[in-house]
């Protein structure tokens, strides 16, 4: 309930499309994992990379880099692929 408190409300955007998109995913992804519905804002058109910026984190060209595929679709549907490490601590 908490988490859900923090992301009612949308944050503002960065002027930077790959991180406004990794806001709305992780947004979308936490309220999934705790069994909530995401907050509207996430669905937002604006927080959507466009076709030039496909990656946050990009690692070398190795194993984890071909893992990226499985990424949540919560950041696939905004153009946010990541590697393993992304996501560990959150």
């Amino acid at each position: 309930m908490c988490r859900e408190l923090l992301i009612k409300d949308p944050p503002p955007l960065t002027n930077n499309p790959l991180h406004d998109a990794f806001i709305a995913g992780l947004a979308e992804y936490l309220s999934w994992h705790d069994g909530a519905t995401p907050p509207s804002w996430v669905y937002d058109n604006s927080r959507r990379c466009g076709p030039g910026l496909l990656t946050l984190c990009r690692p070398k060209r190795d194993a984890s880099w071909s893992r990226a595929r499985h990424v949540p679709g919560a950041f696939k549907l905004r153009g946010v692929y990541m590697n393993d490490q992304a996501l560990e601590k959150v």
